[in-house]
């Protein structure tokens, strides 16, 4: 598998999927077709695995999303969650949300509340990432995900 980026736009978050097992959904998520928009990043994510990685990480700082993100965040979480259950030492996820923005926090916990088997930590930022500073540490070299048809 090949490290893969997408970089945010007004409408969709920043993501990074990394070949060593490391995740970064950030942004804001409130796209009309969102189904579109995470089908590739899902068939990356299914198919990295299938591989029984040794480690699984996905951080998310989520600002807004909306309903149809919501699904498509949980079709994610879900994948994570079957994995964990096989592999439970081997899977974090954490939700990362920004100091005075409860809203954010509370968008974690449902969450977590939806998907009781998977354990999300939450964990609180003092500012919100900057997608162009935060992300050019983690980056490496990543590709581009591509639309399978």
């Amino acid at each position: 598998m090949q490290t893969t980026e997408l970089k945010a736009t007004q409408s969709t978050p920043y993501v990074l999927l990394r070949e060593e097992g490391e995740f970064y959904l950030r942004g804001r998520s409130y796209m009309e077709d969102a189904e579109t928009f995470y089908r590739p990043i899902l068939h990356w994510l299914d198919t990295f695995l299938q591989c029984t990685p040794p480690k699984v990480a996905l951080t998310l700082e989520i600002e807004h999303f909306n309903s149809r993100s919501v699904r498509q965040l949980l079709r994610l979480l879900s994948l994570l969650d079957d994995y964990a259950h096989q592999h439970p030492a081997a899977c974090t996820v954490v939700w990362e949300w920004v100091r005075g923005n409860e809203d954010q926090l509370t968008d974690g916990q449902m969450f977590q509340e939806m998907l009781p088997g998977l354990r999300i930590q939450m964990r609180e930022r003092e500012n919100p990432s900057e997608e162009g500073q935060s992300m050019n540490s983690i980056n490496g070299s990543a590709g581009h995900l591509e639309e399978e048809g």
